[in-house]
């Protein structure tokens, strides 16, 4: 299997119009940021699907 990025420790950061959204495989988190801020915990990383650690 090969590694995935974004599961070692990469944040992934896209840029919207109205809205940019960060990955942090490492804090286990995906931020939405706009007009205000939203944080969402994640288990498994968004691009491979493998479990994160605790």
């Amino acid at each position: 299997m090969t590694e995935c990025k974004y599961c070692e420790g990469e944040e992934i950061i896209i840029h919207g119009f109205y809205t940019d959204l960060s990955i942090d495989s490492k804090e286990r988190l995906i931020s939405a940021l706009g007009e205000g801020q939203v944080d969402l915990k994640i288990n498994y990383c968004p691009v491979c699907g493998r479990k994160l650690d605790d």
